[in-house]
């Protein structure tokens, strides 16, 4: 385990964000990485009641967040079809990608979920969120390994719309602490 908790990817502030294509929900393929301020939200799936209450909250700060210039996606391991119908029972309407593949999973970093402990018959990533800037760069990833280890909304809005404003970026380079 430890080995395996060694070779995390983690994604690195101010890099560019993997190039990841999804299926979206209205029959287009969309790039993750596409240019532009994006948050993108990834659920567990559709058997996951925290994400049906997640995405009602998502969709109360959506029009704020694309007010502040950034726009919002959400995506799952779960087929678009299913995804897509999810999210719209769970109150959310903005834009869903489903498809989230393994592969795809551990270059994002995310923590996941086999079919041996969960009822589905695939895995899943647990939640995370990307705040991606205008040039398609990682602005901050964070990975739950829990179901409610998810950003705080509120929290969320206010700090997107003062970033946006002021175009804050990441700063490049890591600090190593001194031993």
């Amino acid at each position: 385990m430890e080995a395996a908790l060694k070779n995390q990817t983690r994604l690195i502030p101010g890099e560019p964000f993997p190039a990841i294509e999804l299926a979206g929900d209205d029959g287009s393929a969309i790039a993750l990485n596409a240019p532009g301020w994006r948050a993108v939200f990834v659920i567990r799936g559709a058997h996951c009641s925290i994400c049906r209450k997640y995405l009602g909250a998502i969709e109360a700060h959506r029009e704020g967040f694309e007010a502040s210039g950034v726009s919002v996606v959400v995506i799952s391991a779960d087929p678009i079809e299913k995804a897509s119908a999810f999210a719209k029972e769970s109150g959310y309407f903005g834009r869903v990608a489903g498809g989230l593949r393994v592969e795809d999973m551990r270059e994002l970093g995310l923590w996941m979920t086999g079919p041996e402990v969960s009822q589905l018959g695939y895995v899943h990533a647990e939640p995370g969120f990307f705040l991606i800037d205008p040039e398609g760069n990682v602005a901050t990833a964070e990975a739950s390994s829990l179901p409610a280890g998810r950003p705080d909304l509120d929290w969320l809005h206010n700090g997107l719309s003062f970033m946006t404003e002021n175009d804050i970026r990441p700063r490049f380079g890591r600090y190593e602490a001194a031993q």
